[in-house]
């Protein structure tokens, strides 16, 4: 199961970052075949280290984009839904606990599967 998202502003300001690091490295790219074609050395090299920089640019515009969305995630899961509309989360004080195999706790487990009744 896919689940789906708008673009938010700064996602949209991500693609059109890229989008614009990906029209300079084709620009780049067309320089380098250019000077290569005319078998000028100098010039083929000056392309491919803008070729280069435009693809670390690339790079560090994804890391960042991903950056920011783990950011969002993480801000968008430290609320729960109440009655009330939302509330800031207390962990599993007001949402849901977690299984005790989850955190390792036997015990735990055990004593929920196999409750003590109450003599």
């Amino acid at each position: 199961m896919t689940m789906k998202r708008e673009f938010t502003a700064e996602d949209s300001a991500h693609l059109a970052r890229l989008r614009d690091l990906t029209e300079e490295l084709s620009q780049h790219h067309r320089a380098a075949c250019d000077a290569h074609a005319a078998g000028n050395k100098a010039d083929l090299g000056s392309a491919l280290i803008r070729c280069g920089r435009a693809i670390r640019s690339m790079q560090v515009e994804h890391a960042r984009w991903a950056g920011d969305a783990m950011q969002a995630d993480q801000t968008a899961t430290q609320t729960v839904q109440t009655s009330n509309g939302t509330a800031n989360s207390d962990g599993s004080e007001n949402g849901r606990g977690m299984h005790p195999l989850m955190t390792g706790d036997i015990g735990g487990f055990v004593a929920r599967v196999f409750p003590r009744k109450a003599k």
